[in-house]
């Protein structure tokens, strides 16, 4: 009997390291788990406030962006900026990219090709044809009763390829709520890998 009573205590003190083992390896792969769904939700939560993704489709953007190209968003804390290239959902429910020509309190006018922002000459670099962009008033395009001005939260945005684009010009203002990034990277394709101004 003696002999049960060693064999028993010996194979019961064998179990204990083994729940030790198992109970140390649950816990580690339950670490591995939080991580895991840890770095999931903070990916999203950056992809979707911080930096987005887009493809831009079309040709009112060219030369600057050319159709099928893919570009990177900065959206965390952003205010449109003059020339700042953004993407703006139209009231479509389309997804559009366009250059900020006007923000609130703007006067805009183009006349002979020529953009005056309150009434002061500004260069366009970016533009191929600027005979394209027409001639307009602000007044002209607003869908606002005595608008001679931006107002406060609308901005005005025009494509670089002012005979291919439908843009303020069409369907007026763009409310802040509609712009949803500043692209800020073009990442495909390679060979144009880099910045967007």
């Amino acid at each position: 009997m003696r002999k049960r009573e060693n064999k028993n205590t010996i194979e019961v003190e064998g179990l204990i390291p083994r729940i030790n083992e198992i109970n140390v390896l649950k816990r580690e792969v339950f670490s591995w788990i939080r991580m895991i769904v840890g770095v999931v939700v903070v990916v999203t939560l950056i992809q979707r406030f911080v930096f987005m993704s887009a493809e831009v489709h079309g040709r009112s953007m060219q030369p600057t962006l050319e159709d099928g190209e893919r570009v990177i968003l900065w959206s965390l804390l952003y205010s449109p900026s003059h020339t700042d290239i953004i993407i703006m959902e139209h009231t479509t429910g389309e997804n559009y990219v366009k250059r900020v020509i006007g923000v609130p309190g703007d006067q805009v006018v183009f006349q002979n090709g020529n953009l005056y922002l309150n009434g002061i000459l500004v260069d366009e670099p970016f533009i191929v044809d600027s005979l394209a962009t027409g001639h307009f008033r602000l007044e002209d395009v607003c869908q606002f009763q005595d608008c001679d001005v931006i107002p406060r939260g609308y901005f005005f945005v025009l494509g670089d390829n002012r005979g291919s684009s439908e843009d303020s010009r069409s369907f007026g203002l763009v409310h802040e709520s509609q712009i949803q990034g500043r692209v800020v990277w073009r990442f495909w394709p390679f060979d144009r890998f880099g910045s967007v101004e």
